[in-house]
């Protein structure tokens, strides 16, 4: 059993609450639903009458999954077009009744309320905290919904106001035209304790500018806020009411510092909004509903994430099992019903079986197929860059989840682009010669031209001896080989004996005699194991004794052994191997996650390829490398062509492709034009390796020796613009640069 180190990480849900255009009382309802939760303020309201808007909206957020503020047609189309953000628990319900009411299924108020409660009993200098009351018909009603929070006097909202009042608020009961308090976007209240206890980007102080369409105002003011920017608002039909909030709003971090009055963000729908406010001439930014690009970063329990020792056994697919650390969160039995997310990453892939991964690749669409095939609940997991995120119970002290298949996951992204994909007798060839050697890196091996020449010189009934072996090694620029490393050795320098030696270990070769039958007078091979006193003769049948023949001799013969003495030379697999192995060495990602060859199809699409690798960038970005491997022959237009046909379909679905073209010997001019004018990728690019990117340790070793290339390959975007320098618009260089 394996062990190995996994990131994790907990932050609070993020639920987007679906509504209908200018239904207000929805956006207020979703407002005091977010005022139960923990993390609720950073919960962004999505209005559905523009299903568009409302997709871009809800990817800018990261949103976790979507909840119906009302049952509706609209509201239901919208979320049934995010299956991947599907309801993570059983109940449909945000809130579910106990003997006290009604408690959401997510982390709760109270978990920052009390947590909170007992740091204000050792610090007595916390903010001050208040709870403000005011009238139905109160013109600012909507916005302090938004603003401070309520929790009113319903099920779902009433047990959390008597938790508020367990830490002594100051009441304030507002009337209609008395002006907001002056500090009041220093103090905790309703909305500001649900932000307690976590992090997200800071931002700069901020006003959001009204039009005087309500519902517009509250739900761009609330996805201001929820993005985790300071943000208070200017009405100028209250204008008066709001002075002393607004006098106040450059300092309302710190008082200390009230004399600077630093900028503010002016967010508005228009600049005609800003004619005759204090903010006129002010420079804006323009806004509806969210800030098209904006950072909306997702809020979580402190910034760092913290390692966990995992376990990994040796099954089919293989099982990950660790213990959680310490939640954030009070994990007493009351809230055994609670979510939170816990985000479980890794740099690389931690499954040492070249089958199977984890993380698989960051694809949202794929959320249902991960959930089914490495953890119990289709529904609640959610894909992110480097890892998965789970729903997670608050009182849960384990997980298991399992390693994933590779081949199940590209065969998953491929049907994404509408390819069906399938295994191929070379891939299922190449796949069992890697077995054979042990892993990819053990195929290094294949970088000596000699022992290439060696698997070719000779057919499968012919066989060699060893000095012969030994000496087809060493004549093809083995010097330039001396120092790589196969396996272990007691001396420094690696030796053709080394080579062959490791080759008839891994079964490439098998030892056998050449023996002649007295009856027909054939000459026929025997292998070792098969060798006893009295055998028969392959051609005649004759039994003779060999022993007669074994007397003066010590001449070992060999033959190529198992798929290596097949007839089709292994079908092509040799140059896939040492570019799978090139390609692992020089993006340090071991082991790599890759296929051998498919055969693909689909509309426009029926071809194979080689090989097909998927790598994950670290922002989020998922590479689809798809490759054509020669040894010798040439790489055709129809090879480009159906390579770029597949690469299309899957950048249409944002893969990021990549055409690799290889081969074990070297590219003609005719072969690089043909490559050259692949049709460019909006993406990934076209990348060339010929053996002198192959045959050294270092993928550009030799190649930077002729020409300026500024990489050593660590990136599939690094070896596309090495092929630019080295190939498509090269850049020699000259006698002494």
């Amino acid at each position: 059993m394996a062990s190995v180190t996994l990131n994790t990480r907990y932050r609070p849900v993020r639920i987007g609450f679906c509504v209908r255009q200018n239904d207000l009382d929805g956006a207020i309802r979703a407002t005091d639903f977010a005022h139960t939760l923990w993390g609720g303020r950073f919960c962004p309201i999505v209005p559905c009458d523009n299903p568009s808007y409302a997709s871009r909206l809800i990817e800018a957020f990261g949103i976790d999954t979507l909840y119906p503020i009302s049952k509706d047609e609209v509201v239901e189309r919208v979320i049934s077009a995010h299956k991947p953000l599907a309801w993570p628990v059983v109940d449909p319900d945000l809130h579910l009744a106990d003997d006290r009411g009604k408690d959401p299924q997510f982390l709760s108020v109270a978990h920052p309320i009390r947590l909170f409660r007992k740091r204000r009993e050792e610090h007595a200098q916390l903010p001050t905290i208040v709870q403000i009351d005011w009238e139905e018909d109160d013109e600012l009603a909507a916005w302090l919904c938004a603003l401070v929070g309520r929790y009113p006097p319903t099920e779902t909202s009433r047990r959390f106001d008597k938790e508020f009042r367990t830490l002594g608020p100051h009441r304030i009961k507002l009337q209609k035209d008395q002006q907001l308090p002056e500090g009041l976007m220093r103090h905790i209240t309703p909305n500001s304790i649900t932000a307690v206890g976590l992090r997200i980007r800071r931002r700069d102080n901020a006003v959001y500018i009204a039009t005087g369409d309500r519902f517009f105002d509250i739900v761009t003011f609330w996805n201001l806020r929820a993005t985790g920017q300071k943000v208070a608002f200017y009405d100028s039909r209250a204008a008066t009411r709001l002075e002393k909030l607004l006098s106040s709003f450059h300092t309302f971090d710190d008082e200390s510092v009230r004399s600077q009055q630093a900028a503010l963000n002016v967010y508005a729908k228009d600049k005609s909004l800003l004619d005759g406010t204090r903010f006129q001439g002010t420079d804006f930014i323009q806004i509806e509903y969210f800030p098209l690009g904006f950072d909306t970063g997702a809020p979580s329990f402190g910034m760092r994430s913290r390692s966990v020792l995992a376990s990994i056994d040796g099954d089919s697919p293989p099982a990950i099992d660790f213990t959680l650390p310490d939640k954030p969160c009070l994990e007493d039995v009351e809230f055994y019903r609670q979510h939170l997310i816990l985000e479980v990453t890794a740099y690389r892939n931690v499954i040492l079986q070249s089958d199977y991964m984890f993380p698989p690749p960051p694809v949202p669409r794929l959320n249902d197929f991960y959930g089914r095939q490495l953890w119990y609940d289709p529904d609640a997991v959610r894909a992110m860059p480097q890892g998965l995120a789970f729903f997670v119970r608050a009182t849960v002290e384990n997980l298991q989840i399992r390693g994933i298949g590779t081949y199940d996951v590209i065969q998953q992204l491929f049907n994404l682009a509408g390819i069906q994909v399938q295994r191929s007798k070379p891939g299922l060839i190449a796949r069992q010669l890697i077995q054979q050697f042990g892993d990819l890196q053990a195929c290094r091996v294949l970088k000596i031209p000699g022992v290439r020449a060696l698997i070719e010189k000779y057919g499968p009934t012919e066989s060699f001896v060893r000095s012969h072996a030994v000496q087809t090694i060493r004549d093809l620029d083995f010097a330039a080989h001396t120092s790589l490393y196969i396996e272990r050795r007691s001396h420094q320098s690696l030796t053709p004996d080394d080579v062959f030696a490791f080759l008839l270990n891994k079964e490439v070769f098998r030892a056998g005699l050449e023996l002649e039958c007295p009856n027909c007078q054939l000459s026929f091979w025997k292998h070792v194991d098969d060798c006893i006193t009295k055998l028969p003769c392959d051609y005649c049948g004759k039994v003779f004794n060999i022993t007669p023949q074994l007397q003066h001799r010590g001449d070992w013969r060999f033959r190529r052994s198992g798929l290596f003495g097949a007839t089709n030379h292994q079908e092509g697999s040799i140059p896939v191997l040492l570019t799978l192995q090139q390609i692992e060495a020089s993006i340090h990602e071991h082991p790599l996650s890759y296929t051998t060859a498919l055969k693909l199809d689909g509309l426009g699409v029926d071809c194979e390829t080689d090989f097909v690798v998927i790598h994950s960038g670290y922002e989020g970005t998922v590479e689809v490398v798809l490759s054509e491997c020669k040894t010798g022959d040439e790489i055709s237009q129809v090879d480009v062509d159906n390579l770029s046909a597949v690469a299309d379909k899957l950048e249409a679905v944002s893969l990021k492709a990549f055409l690799l073209f290889s081969k074990t010997k070297y590219f003609s001019q005719q072969e690089i034009d043909r490559c050259k004018n692949a049709r460019p990728r909006a993406l990934g690019g076209t990348i060339l390796l010929s053996a002198r990117e192959l045959e050294p340790y270092f993928m550009y070793e030799r190649a930077r020796k002729e020409f300026h290339v500024q990489t050593y390959g660590v990136s599939f975007d690094a070896m596309a613009q090495a092929t630019r320098d080295i190939y498509f618009q090269p850049r020699p260089r000259v006698s002494g640069s």
